[in-house]
């Protein structure tokens, strides 16, 4: 398998682990007790709500409640299905709610989660600060604001302040999702034991018959094994999931990526076509392309570059609609592409929205091939002065010293990258083989 799919896939894994973040099911999801109904009952409860909603909606015009709650059917159905033009739905609806809504009224909390959702932090707190001064917050909703104002913290850098609101939701309601929490911010500080852990006490306090949240955590097990380059174990975890949840499009898309990875080129091209025709998503347009174009044949290369096309074509549409929700994944595409400029611009932006470490990550490797390299150091120097790691890190810092002749302190960071994944190095081959003066070797 080329390095320049084994590069896209590791970091498309990293943006789909935060949108499963975002798509973490509650207790309240839990509806049936037969396991087997999976992905397409589910989808089919949310779409029946969706249309009950809509139809008291249209009734009742002049009501902006009945639109917030016809604009959280349309994103609990988003985060399912990863569809972009619910998102924009869910979004519309809300605008329309704060149309009719009085001054300084209107869905607040509806629109923070929708903001969270789709990556503008910057707007989140505004709502959450007016609804937590309203005359009655009820229990749940307070709870809600200061878990989500802690969601905020660990995505914008805030480390501390974030493990701090976790450990104190953990201690004072033990729950999945304050495990979870946990389990996030130790994987994103490369404590991969506790990270275990907490994922382990998280599946056991997991209700049987939510199938889907049960489903949800093997992948979040699966994205654990495979931030350390374990190709097998993280297959397990998701074959687990599917178990769990059939049909489940984003453990799918995982399970093609492990196939990939492991060289099962035709496996996951078949896979991959069966995703597109479902999601018509441009990240596994993306990823068949580097499948196909690893080819010799002109019928591979034709069709690969097509389907590059294509999904150039997507995000820059999503780019206009809802630039800040794909800002992730179209960097991820860009940064392969030649234009450098480009990449720099939406890396900037994007640590704008969320200037944590994923970010900033991304940041540094957009200035890097705009030979920014005083930059990009300034930020990893950054970076390390935080609590944030992990092996993309270490071998990002690698590839950047050795462009900038500091050997020794590339060797350094090689071997921090390796300790973690044996596969780190490979990962950012796609950056070094851009970056001018880049040496061989590392």
């Amino acid at each position: 398998m080329n390095n320049t799919l084994r590069s896209y896939l590791f970091r498309s894994l990293l943006a789909s682990a935060v949108l499963a973040l975002l798509s973490l099911p509650t207790t309240a999801d839990t509806q049936r007790t037969d396991t087997s109904s999976g992905y397409a009952l589910k989808l089919a409860d949310i779409d029946q709500q969706i249309q009950n909603n809509s139809k008291v909606a249209d009734i009742q015009t002049k009501s902006w409640l009945r639109k917030e709650t016809l604009a959280r059917s349309y994103l609990a159905r988003a985060k399912l299905t990863g569809n972009f033009s619910d998102y924009v739905l869910a979004k519309e609806t809300l605008d329309s709610a704060f149309a009719q809504a009085r001054p300084h009224s209107g869905p607040k909390l509806a629109r923070a989660s929708l903001n969270f959702a789709i990556h503008r932090l910057p707007l989140v707190e505004a709502d959450l600060a007016h609804a937590e001064t309203a005359l009655l917050v009820s229990k749940k909703d307070r709870q809600t604001i200061k878990e989500t104002r802690a969601d905020v913290w660990l995505n914008t850098g805030q480390y501390a302040q974030a493990l701090e609101a976790f450990e104190r939701f953990e201690s004072k309601t033990p729950s999945v999702t304050s495990a979870t929490r946990q389990a996030n911010y130790y994987r994103q500080t490369a404590d991969y034991s506790a990270a275990e852990q907490w994922l382990n006490t998280a599946t056991q306090r997991s209700d049987s018959r939510n199938p889907h949240l049960r489903s949800w955590l093997q992948l979040q097990h699966g994205i654990l094994d495979l931030d350390r380059g374990r190709f097998d174990d993280a297959l397990a975890h998701y074959k687990q999931g599917l178990e769990e949840f059939s049909g489940y499009w984003l453990i799918e898309e995982h399970i093609a990526e492990i196939h990939a990875l492991q060289g099962n080129d035709k496996l996951a091209e078949t896979q991959y076509r069966d995703l597109i025709e479902r999601t018509d998503s441009p990240l596994f347009m993306t990823a068949l392309a580097e499948i196909l174009a690893n080819r010799d044949d002109k019928a591979s290369q034709t069709e690969a570059q097509s389907w590059l096309d294509k999904s150039a074509e997507i995000y820059q549409y999503r780019l206009q609609a809802i630039p800040e929700l794909v800002a992730g994944h179209a960097l991820d595409f860009f940064l392969n592409d030649e234009n450098a400029q480009f990449s720099l611009q939406l890396a900037t932006d994007n640590y704008k929205l969320r200037p944590g470490g994923e970010a900033a990550l991304q940041l540094v490797q957009a200035h890097a091939l705009n030979n920014q390299f005083e930059q990009a150091n300034t930020l990893l120097e950054t970076l390390y002065d935080s609590p944030y790691r992990n092996a993309s890190l270490y071998a990002t810092a690698a590839t950047v010293y050795r462009a900038m002749g500091q050997n020794e302190l590339a060797e350094t960071q090689k071997a921090l990258a390796n300790a973690i994944n044996p596969f780190a190095m490979e990962d950012i081959d796609w950056m070094r083989a851009k970056l001018k003066g880049a040496q061989t070797g590392l």
